[in-house]
């Protein structure tokens, strides 16, 4: 017995694989003539980034955790009056964490992320090559690195507009609103 026509259609259509592009390129709206390759999220790079970033994470929890003591937020419209010495040591933080931000955390975003970047000439790189993520970060326009930090982090994070839509709308599947009614099943 031949094989229904349905059959040999969807066999067919089995022999193809998923086309998946890891990278992703885009043209600068910073530097104009300048493109960008960067590298999707995956699994495994999930946990390379993660693995970079942890110890720079922990020095950034640790600087906050310190702010937090120093200079609690209090409701209301009452601003906590910090001593002098004590307003000296939360400035220093925040510069701690700014500095930590500049060059720790986002360069490991990008040279997680970035492939290349072409059309781009820096002193002392051969014209007309692409240019890598140390390169870019030692010698590149800021304001072109900050489009690429964004670019990267936008396509790697989740946000509530990628994550998938749940029918019930919270995570344990229970009712968020509404009128409910007792479903259990009656014993056998």
């Amino acid at each position: 017995m031949w094989p229904s026509p349905l059959l040999l259609f969807l066999s067919h259509l089995l022999e193809f694989p998923l086309k998946y592009t890891s990278r992703k390129t885009v043209p600068s709206t910073t530097c104009e003539g300048v493109s960008f390759t960067f590298k999707k999220m995956s699994e495994g790079r999930r946990a390379k980034l993660n693995n970079s970033l942890a110890e720079p994470k922990a020095k950034l929890r640790d600087i906050l955790a310190e702010i937090q003591v120093l200079n609690p937020e209090k409701e209301g419209d009452e601003a906590p009056v910090l001593s002098p010495a004590d307003s000296a040591k939360v400035a220093t933080l925040n510069d701690q964490f700014n500095l930590l931000l500049d060059s720790e955390i986002n360069p490991a975003w990008v040279k997680w992320g970035l492939e290349s970047v072409t059309g781009l000439e820096l002193d002392d790189y051969p014209a007309g090559q692409p240019i890598n993520a140390d390169a870019l970060i030692e010698d590149g326009p800021p304001e072109l690195f900050m489009e690429i930090l964004k670019a990267i982090r936008n396509e790697a994070e989740v946000t509530p507009e990628k994550a998938l839509p749940l029918s019930s709308g919270s995570t344990s599947g229970s009712s968020t609103g509404g009128t409910t009614t007792d479903t259990t099943a009656q014993p056998v």
